[in-house]
């Protein structure tokens, strides 16, 4: 130690110590170093906070010599990290340290807190000591409801519900962007246009169905609720006729490639037939030949020979031309009958796709008619004169371990975890939804 400078290193950590005669450091008597300024904050902790935590313990550091006199004025803090260190607030709102025990934390000051681990500590080491506690992280406020962009967003201290709102992006209904009544009677007609859409999809939907499966068309739940019973059936029964229709076509190319392949068949029975009929010729004429021809040639009947042989060549060549005539039909009844499962392949496959995107449609346009009907009915409903102060708000806030509901206002104080829920406008009585959900 060095008396002078009033340093004292103690275990690897330097801390400084207040010396009773030194005047330059008579000012720092007895204490630790400053407090940052997130844990001077007097901000009520919540649970979910993280937190680091550093602990001091005062030491008395005993002098000899000359400076025997001075041993009461002579303390040192030192930092121990045994009991320090990054911690959450549970969800019982407690901080639970190594050794010191559980600290109740939600809802109180910093210096409350402080205050409690300096007396856990002096009871678990018989020394008094200094606390440090400053925030690092807090829960974010979420943002929910009647919102443009819900979600969570950081928690600042003092931060009011309509800050959260505008961080949102706002309400969501459709004055909020500067709509108006003709806007509304705007939307209502985009949304009949869209209607109609739907049905027609939803119709072709439910005759796609009946082709695959085979059976007889039914009609949805869904279309009947969007258009009536009526209407439903006037649109399932056009469909079917279109499928109908589309299958008639596509049988009259079935038919026409079986009556390819009929004829086909037959021309290469025919063909085989013949084909056949001169092999078996050619080899008769052959055998004659052989009977006819005698060992000696000379006796041999060479006008006899010839003729066979130019019977037996004739032969051959016309059993080539039956064989190549023959794999030509063989040709051409294959592509038909490609062409036949092609026909199925290429209908089966499109039936599919066709399918696949009647749903999404069918998807994205209950969508575009539910968002055109609640502008419509949003506008209708303010009759604008709505305002952000009026908006119904709603705030879900743990208290105790247990989840709250709190009426709020704009200007309500948030805390960290709060969620903020903003409720749309209740219907009033006689208004009718122009684009209700299908």
């Amino acid at each position: 130690m060095n008396a002078r400078s009033g340093f004292v290193v103690l275990a690897g950590t330097v801390v400084v110590a207040a010396m009773g005669w030194s005047p330059a450091l008579n000012a720092q008597r007895a204490t630790a170093p400053a407090a940052t300024a997130t844990e001077t904050t007097e901000a009520a902790y919540a649970v979910g906070d993280r937190l680091k935590v550093s602990v001091y313990e005062q030491l008395d550091v005993p002098q000899s010599g000359a400076n025997q006199r001075s041993r009461e004025a002579m303390r040192a803090f030192y930092q121990r990290v045994d009991l320090g260190g990054e911690y959450s607030v549970e969800a019982d709102g407690t901080l639970n340290l190594p050794r010191l025990g559980r600290i109740p934390m939600a809802g109180r000051s910093v210096s409350d807190v402080r205050r409690d681990i300096a007396a856990a500590l002096q009871k678990e080491t018989g020394r008094l000591g200094d606390v440090h506690v400053a925030i690092i992280e807090r829960q974010p406020v979420y943002v929910v409801g009647d919102i443009r962009q819900p979600g969570a967003f950081r928690f600042v201290p003092g931060m009011i519900a309509i800050q959260a709102i505008a961080l949102a992006g706002g309400s969501e209904r459709a004055l909020d962007r500067g709509l108006t009544p003709v806007d509304a009677s705007r939307e209502r007609e985009r949304a009949a246009i869209v209607r109609s859409r739907l049905a027609s999809l939803l119709a072709r939907k439910a005759a796609f169905h009946s082709v695959r499966d085979r059976i007889r068309p039914s009609i949805p739940d869904d279309l009947v609720e969007l258009v009536g019973p009526e209407r439903a059936r006037e649109l399932i029964k056009a469909e079917t006729i279109a499928s109908d229709r589309a299958a008639e076509e596509r049988q009259g190319d079935i038919r026409r490639l079986n009556a390819v392949l009929v004829a086909a068949r037959e021309e290469l029975r025919a063909l085989r037939g013949a084909a056949e009929q001169t092999r078996r010729l050619a080899l008769a004429r052959q055998n004659e030949i052989s009977r006819v021809s005698e060992p000696d040639p000379r006796l041999t009947n060479s006008q006899l020979v010839a003729g066979l042989q130019a019977e037996a060549a004739d032969f051959s060549l016309k059993n080539r031309q039956f064989e190549t005539s023959a794999s030509q039909v063989e040709q051409r009844i294959g592509e038909a009958t490609g062409a036949l499962a092609k026909i199925d392949l290429q209908f089966r496959t499109n039936l599919t796709r066709d399918l696949a995107i009647a749903e999404q449609e069918i998807a994205a346009l209950k969508e575009e008619l539910a968002s055109a009907g609640r502008i419509a009915d949003q506008i209708s409903l303010r009759g604008g004169n709505d305002s952000t102060s009026q908006m119904p708000l709603e705030i879900v806030r743990q208290t105790g371990g247990l989840p709250r509901n709190i009426t709020a206002e704009p200007t309500t104080m948030l805390q960290p975890g709060d969620v903020v829920h903003v409720r749309a406008p209740a219907q009033r009585v006689g208004t009718s939804s122009a684009g209700s959900r299908p």
